[in-house]
């Protein structure tokens, strides 16, 4: 799951057709791979939220195929609520 998570991240970095966020995105690709891979395997640990992610993953691809740009907005804005909420979690139990 981690693996086609990253190239989910990669792909919307391309189809985003901005030069600067794929070379960072490229550039940072083992930090990227490693927190993805972190914050995943922290999510699968509880109950169910693997499913929101998913979610949140399946309607930001669905607004980029319809080219809605406002709801696409919307979901990547959740979903990064949602993994930095994750990622204070974890710090707070380190």
């Amino acid at each position: 799951r981690g693996e086609i998570d990253k190239e989910l991240h990669t792909k919307i970095a391309k189809i985003a057709n901005n030069p600067m966020i794929f070379s960072v995105l490229t550039a940072a690709d083992q930090l990227t791979e490693n927190t993805i891979s972190g914050i995943r395997d922290y999510i699968m640990q509880k109950d169910h939220s693997e499913v929101q992610i998913d979610e949140q993953h399946r309607r930001l691809v669905e607004a980029i195929i319809n080219n809605d740009d406002r709801q696409a907005e919307l979901c990547m804005s959740e979903h990064m609520d949602t993994i930095e909420r994750y990622m204070e979690e974890m710090q707070k139990k380190s």
